[in-house]
């Protein structure tokens, strides 16, 4: 991500519907993250045809009920987000305050290691969770996919800060670092990110299905 995180955001919004409020009888989820939610394609810097939300929208299994809204801004990280300081957003009280989102999902750890320590990463993650709550959201946390960074010493440490953020603050969690590392079976992430940080296409449609399963279990299958 580093200097290519550096690129203009685009002004596209995936959403199911286009203006993302919520349509007659659906409810929104709201998708926020880094370039790796934002769908940067490996390699190209251009925009996947199917980021990752996008493949959540299409296999939630109640599709039709809800709308998902792409938040994702390259090159960002939690503290960004909540001090509304990442290019995009308003600070996190002013955009949880005017949301529509019945759901928030938030995934941050990639560009975190490098611009923040681990108290201020740990810190705003609780910050943004409790800021979502206080206006009525359902908070999900969800970490990264595995990158060249991955490691004891390096990105597993930010990946567990957001696991024990997530139990402490009671907040759902869809272990994407699991699921994809487990996947790789101990072959290197650039088997999933060919430029060691962003998924391929293919990855990107694993990560939006393996979401939508955990989000119906935690929410649908009740």
């Amino acid at each position: 991500m580093r200097s290519l995180m550096r690129m203009a955001l685009l002004p596209l919004a995936l959403c199911v519907a286009a203006d993302g409020h919520g349509a007659q009888g659906t409810q929104l989820i709201e998708y926020y993250g880094d370039s790796t939610i934002w769908g940067y394609q490996s390699q190209t810097g251009e925009r996947v045809a199917k980021p990752a939300p996008a493949v959540f929208a299409e296999s939630l299994p109640t599709s039709s009920r809800f709308e998902v809204r792409n938040e994702g801004v390259n090159g960002s990280t939690a503290c960004e987000l909540l001090n509304g300081t990442d290019g995009r957003h308003a600070p996190w009280r002013e955009q949880m305050a005017k949301s529509k989102a019945r759901y928030v999902l938030v995934n941050f750890a990639i560009n975190d290691q490098w611009k923040h320590d681990l108290a201020s990463y740990t810190g705003c993650l609780r910050a943004l969770a409790r800021g979502a709550q206080a206006h009525g959201k359902q908070m999900i946390f969800e970490t990264p996919n595995p990158t060249r960074d991955s490691g004891p010493d390096s990105l597993d440490v930010y990946v567990n800060a957001m696991r024990k953020v997530a139990l402490e603050e009671r907040v759902p969690l869809i272990d994407q670092y699991r699921y994809l590392t487990e996947y790789l079976g101990g072959q290197s992430p650039t088997i999933l990110c060919p430029d060691g940080l962003h998924p391929s296409d293919a990855v990107y449609v694993m990560k939006g299905r393996y979401a939508a399963k955990v989000f119906a279990k935690t929410f649908l299958e009740r």
